[in-house]
């Protein structure tokens, strides 16, 4: 019942699988269960909850993140299902491929929490802290590499548009 509200991917879900767990024998049997759910889980669903987590699920918006997920899809999950179709190779994709990678980034995220003994040191911004290592590593170099450009090479467009006048490749962070 704790795993049915932790994955619930809609607040509805998880709204059934709170009531559902609340209505439960267990739940009025065992009062360190209740205390425990009510003051430390709950305080922090939006750590558990996948709904709460990762709101509409997962979202792709940048062309190089785009073409590695395209590149672990096909060299790495279709070539085991070489003889599919274009319809069997959608219906991978879209039943077994995203939520295997859905389920990774959530791991990730997850087990790489405060929660489970990670410690940083002090450079790493407060916005970083809770993320994967391998992001951390990645937003670090890209925030060391805009430290060295210079703020006239920079702008405004409005709107929160920029254009920037550098050769150094920043990518995006």
């Amino acid at each position: 019942m704790l795993r049915r509200c932790a994955h619930a991917s809609s607040e509805k879900e998880y709204t059934e699988a709170i009531t559902k767990l609340q209505n439960s024998d267990i739940w009025a049997r065992n009062s360190r269960l209740r205390n425990w759910f009510t003051k430390t889980w709950l305080t922090e669903k939006k750590h558990w909850v996948w709904s709460q987590r990762y709101g509409s699920g997962l979202l792709v918006n940048t062309n190089n993140g785009l073409e590695r997920q395209n590149k672990v899809f096909k060299y790495q999950f279709l070539e085991q299902r070489k003889n599919n179709n274009v319809s069997g190779m959608i219906s991978s994709l879209v039943h077994q491929y995203l939520p295997t990678m859905m389920l990774k980034y959530i791991r990730d995220n997850a087990t790489a929490t405060d929660g489970f003994g990670r410690s940083y040191i002090t450079d790493v911004p407060e916005f970083l802290k809770n993320r994967p290592p391998r992001l951390i590593k990645h937003c670090m170099s890209k925030m060391e590499l805009a430290d060295t450009i210079n703020e006239t090479e920079v702008i405004s467009l409005g709107n929160r548009t920029y254009k920037g006048n550098w050769q150094t490749d920043l990518g995006i962070c």
